[in-house]
């Protein structure tokens, strides 16, 4: 003990904790330095480990310098009692050899040697020369060009499938500034081109051969295994053509939870490799960041997408799975985008959906800008109900991304919403995804407006082709024969499906409703309208059953023109669903007024209007203000205000579908007395077809527009145009119900009055 404590002294005594602290507060600031340097990629990884190294070389050294030089000064400050200084027992003078110069020397020396080696290694790099080389420095990879990804191979069984390395990996390497992956409509397009299934697992040969192809010079390919306790990932980069290995690559994970950091670092290593700047591969952030720390919530996530995609998924069970993927973690922003999507898209819990759109967003830091604005996109549209700020994020998507085809569908449905469906067409054909079920029917939806049946049939044919699986695309083609005025080949069609048994649910039954009410068959309509209801009860959420079950209604009141039977149907609806029992955000309170409004039901319209005001306030989405809205007009147009007018245009004017608010003016334009702007706005209402399977006013008051067009027509004199449109209107009810078969005579009768053939 009293060694240590004579030590501890000398070590004072000679500044030996002075040096010690001064060394490893500088060694800290410089490693400090080095990582900022090497975060922003101006030098590589290894740079940071070749001066820690040499820090804890250094260290002794100085040391050791402080231990002799201390003593030296102590030495000096005593009186002399000997014949001067003495040598250690080798004959060495450690006071020589362990001087402030040689150690700050050798210190120069070892970062001037790290120096020289890392510029030599980044000369080779770009030069070409030796194993740093990139592959584009050696010129068999030209800086730009296009990769084939193939499907990643596993022996790690359901811990890591490979499926989801895949998918994790092209979230990564989709954000290289070197070369681009050929994106998956491209990929499914050749396979047909070989006679393969499109859609299905892709090896290494399969991948080569498509990217000879398609013009590809190289294709990524891997495996995923065991490795004890953790998982072990290679992959390699070759060459298209001739198969030869340009790289390959090996990354190791300790356990499940550092899968993610490893897929991580293997695209890192890929896209360096290739001839990426380590500048532009360092300014990407990691996978674990892009998406989540969870490989569970990833798993959940990829499964839900490529299962709606393809339509071999139910909705419901997408949305536990995305579900439970946010409560893995709450900061997955990916999951939060895509439940706000299958939402959107599919039907479900509507405050859910805003609420998951909103988390999207206020996690949106954590994404790289690709992800970022696309779920700024959705923000704006489903949030914040502004489609040029969504489409502006689109854009800003494509000029980053040509070749995205997220950007070019939700792009093309902006477009398609606002009426501008050649826009909407030339986006999707540039960017097929025939595996995507939002990509056919937004290529259907245009075409339709367009009047295009020939296409329409076409893409028919190539979906089923592609998603032989899929249990919507029928139905879905079906409805779209019914905008077309063509509702008896629809529901021949529709038939054949439902009779062979197909899984539908939720959506042949409806679809079959819709087509009814075009025809004319109201009886019918309603039986498949309770067939819809069972089946909305049992599978979907009381928020998908309401909005659903405010159908009834509008065809009561516009197509049977039976004001006290569409008031009895609402009700008989809101007895069944129990609307307390819901959220306030799920009683769609906005829509309840709107329909009592056109009904011309003052107090049950106000009354709700109320509700929604008080309940909710400013937090029901942009949607539900504008159907707020658009009620309150249709009060004030029943009481003949003039402000009525006024308030349905500049709530049209923001409404993100120009169709719906072609029929709202049409109608209101009529109630108010407005007739030469009602015909305006009823024509443009027929020009273009479009429809949407969750707007009520698109899908079944074609044959009414055309009515009533026909009744304005013929009171402003016009008997070319009124005989028309009767003889137009009595074709599509050729075969209604009994009850309505008058309407069917008198419009026949009157054609031939105004216009005798």
């Amino acid at each position: 003990m009293k060694t240590l404590r004579r030590m501890a002294h000398e070590a004072h005594d000679r500044g030996l904790w002075q040096v010690f602290g001064i060394f490893m507060g500088g060694g800290w600031g410089l490693l400090q330095v080095l990582d900022l340097f090497i975060e922003r990629g101006f030098f590589p990884d290894w740079v940071f480990s070749g001066a820690l190294l040499a820090l804890v070389l250094g260290l002794p050294v100085v040391l050791a310098t402080a231990w002799v030089q201390g003593g030296r000064v102590e030495e000096a400050a005593k009186p002399e009692s000997g014949a001067g200084a003495v040598e250690n027992a080798g004959g060495v003078d450690l006071e020589d050899l362990f001087t402030w110069n040689r150690a700050i020397v050798g210190g120069l020396l070892a970062f001037a040697l790290l120096g020289v080696v890392t510029t030599g290694y980044m000369v080779m790099r770009v030069t070409g020369i030796g194993a740093p080389a990139t592959l584009a420095a050696q010129g068999v990879f030209e800086v730009g060009g296009r990769v084939v990804l193939a499907d990643f191979e596993s022996s790690a069984g359901d811990v890591a499938p490979g499926d989801l390395i895949t998918e994790a990996l092209r979230i990564d390497l989709g954000q290289s500034a070197a070369f681009s992956l050929v994106p998956a409509g491209e990929i499914n397009e050749t396979l047909q081109r070989m006679l393969r299934e499109p859609g299905e697992p892709i090896d290494e040969e399969v991948a080569r051969e498509i990217a000879v192809r398609v013009g590809a010079p190289a294709v990524i390919a891997g495996e995923v295994g065991r490795l004890g306790s953790g998982f072990v990932l290679t992959s390699r980069v070759s060459e298209a053509t001739s198969g030869n290995v340009l790289a390959s690559f090996r990354v190791t994970s300790d356990d499940e939870e550092e899968l993610i950091s490893a897929i991580d670092d293997l695209s890192a290593r890929i896209r360096s490799k290739v001839g990426e700047s380590l500048r532009s591969v360092a300014e990407t952030k990691p996978l674990n960041r892009v998406t989540t720390t969870s490989l569970e919530a990833l798993k959940k996530l990829t499964a839900a997408v490529h299962g709606t995609q393809r339509g071999t998924m139910a909705p419901t069970t997408a949305q536990q799975l995305l579900l439970d993927a946010v409560r893995l973690d709450s900061t997955f922003a990916a999951a939060h985008r895509a439940l706000a999507i299958v939402i959107g898209n599919y039907g479900g819990d509507r405050e859910l959906g805003l609420r998951s759109a909103e988390a999207a967003f206020r996690h949106g830091e954590r994404l790289p800008e690709r992800e970022r604005l696309i779920n700024e996109g959705i923000y704006y549209t489903n949030v914040v109900g502004d489609p040029r700020r969504a489409m502006e994020a689109y854009r800003s998507l494509l000029i980053l991304d040509s070749t995205s085809v997220s950007a070019a569908i939700n792009l093309a449905d902006r477009h398609m919403y606002l009426g501008e469906y050649e826009e909407a067409v030339r986006l999707l054909r540039s960017h097929p995804s025939w595996e995507d079920q939002p990509y056919t029917w937004n290529l259907t939806a245009s075409l339709v407006a367009l009047r295009r049946h020939e296409e329409v049939v076409a893409v028919r044919d190539t979906a089923e082709r592609i998603r032989s699986d899929d249990p919507y695309q029928g139905p879905t083609t079906a409805l779209a024969y019914g905008m077309l005025g063509r509702s008896v080949e629809g529901r021949i069609l529709l038939d054949s499906i439902l009779v062979s048994g197909a899984e539908v649910p939720g959506w042949g039954h409806p679809v079959a409703m819709y087509l009814e009410a075009n025809l004319g068959r109201l009886a019918e309509a309603e039986q498949s309208y309770f067939a819809s209801d069972d089946e909305f009860a049992r599978l979907a959420t009381p928020s998908d059953r309401h909005a659903f079950g405010l159908n009834l209604p509008w065809i009561w009141h516009f197509v049977a023109q039976d004001t006290e039977g569409a008031r009895a149907r609402l009700e008989a609806h809101l007895e069944r669903i129990d609307l307390e029992s819901m959220t306030p955000f799920n009683r769609d309170y906005p829509e309840l007024a709107l329909v009592y409004a056109l009904m011309g039901d003052e107090e049950m319209a106000r009354g709700f209007v109320d509700r929604f005001e008080a309940e909710l306030g400013d937090t029901g989405g942009p949607r539900a203000e504008r159907r707020t809205a658009l009620a309150t007009a249709f009060l004030l147009l029943g009481s003949a205000d003039p402000e009525a007018v006024p308030l349905l245009e500049s709530t049209v004017s923001t409404l993100m579908c120009r169709r719906c608010g072609d029929f709202f003016l049409g109608h209101g334009y009529d109630v108010a007395g407005m007739h030469e702007q009602a015909i305006e706005a009823y024509q443009r209402y027929l020009e273009f077809p479009f429809y949407d399977g969750s707007q009520y006013e698109l899908l079944f008051l074609g044959p009414i527009v055309h009515e009533r067009l026909a009744e304005l027509h013929d009171a402003a004199g016009n008997a070319s145009e009124a005989a028309g449109l009767y003889r137009r209107f009595a074709a599509l009810w050729e075969y209604a119900d009994p009850a309505l078969q008058p309407r069917v005579q008198a419009a026949r009768a009157r054609a031939r009055e105004l216009d005798p053939l």
